[in-house]
């Protein structure tokens, strides 16, 4: 029996999930919300973890995080791409640097300052999604939520928190396994 993994309503096993605690299949339907959909594609990703907005609790696949990762940086590199080429007002800028005074000019227009204030309120409406669903990931390798304040070592916390994002998914349940029954939130 094979699986189209394009087709979104259908979940193929995980390859590394065999025996008797193996995930069902889930056909015809999306996995329930606080179960890790692998095979996942961008935009269910998307609105999954948005779904899922402040849960800390259960799963994530590797390409849940991933593509929910890549969705948002790019995002915000598009957002930041449009602000640094359209939203400075360069004659300002320009007459700052001549006169010496960048630092007292405001280079930017009122679109540059409207961006910025979105960009800004992006960054702040997606903290927490992005946080529930680094802890999930984690739970799905069977590391603790708790590692992601490796973060706060400086210069080698990001590399650690990097290779535990991309470890694979523990084959079967593990200790932070939701039950089906229990309620998102």
């Amino acid at each position: 029996m094979s699986f189209n993994t394009d087709d979104p309503v259908v979940q193929p096993a995980d390859p590394g999930f065999t025996g008797p605690g193996a995930p069902p299949i889930w056909q015809g339907r999306q996995p329930e919300l606080l179960q890790p959909w692998y095979g996942i594609g961008f935009g269910q990703a998307m609105r999954r973890a948005f779904a899922k907005y402040a849960v800390f609790k259960g799963r994530a696949s590797r390409s849940e995080y991933w593509w929910w990762f890549l969705g948002t940086w790019l995002i915000g590199a598009v957002a930041s791409l449009i602000l640094s080429i359209g939203g400075t007002d360069w004659q300002v800028f320009l007459d700052g640097v001549r006169n010496g005074v960048i630092w007292e000019s405001n280079p930017l227009n009122s679109f540059g300052a409207v961006l910025s204030v979105i960009i800004s309120l992006w960054g702040l409406a997606i903290l927490i999604p992005y946080l529930a669903v680094t802890v999930r990931r984690l739970h799905d390798s069977d590391h603790s939520g708790g590692w992601i304040f490796i973060l706060l070592v400086p210069l080698v916390g990001w590399i650690i928190l990097l290779v535990l994002l991309v470890s694979s998914s523990t084959p079967g349940p593990n200790r932070f396994e939701v039950r089906s029954d229990t309620r998102v939130g």
